[in-house]
């Protein structure tokens, strides 16, 4: 899936392909930023052995990020309110809003009320 050509390594335009196909759809600078960190060597090559470490951070850290959200998420229903996400408020360090209303119209993409993990994810980003 990633290195098709069998060069044994993925170049940028590999990897964007293969965030295409999960379907994301990252701008070309947020594309050469993760290369970037996945490329460790700096040789403008990902070989397998770097794609592994990259990822193997990249899990530890969203662990962090799952017990981060766990405990925002008081009463455990896998998804933030309007009160939860005034904890939100209190952590971060960026202007994400300046409520938690203001917080759920901009990352409720699925406008259901709440922000689920996925959406807290896309929340981070921004901090």
């Amino acid at each position: 899936m990633f290195d098709v050509e069998r060069k044994g390594y993925i170049t940028c335009d590999d990897f964007y392909r293969v965030l295409k196909s999960l379907g994301d759809e990252p701008s070309d600078a947020e594309v050469l930023d993760l290369y970037r960190e996945y490329d460790i060597s700096g040789n403008g090559q990902v070989y397998f052995e770097e794609l592994l470490v990259a990822i193997i951070k990249r899990e530890e850290g969203l662990d962090e990020l799952e017990k981060e959200f766990r405990s925002l998420d008081k009463n455990d229903d896998g998804r933030l309110d309007r009160d939860e996400l005034a904890g939100v408020l209190t952590t971060s360090r960026r202007d994400i809003g300046s409520n938690s209303v203001d917080i759920l119209k901009k990352y409720d993409s699925d406008k259901d009320g709440y922000v689920d993990y996925k959406e807290f994810l896309k929340l981070l980003k921004t901090r």
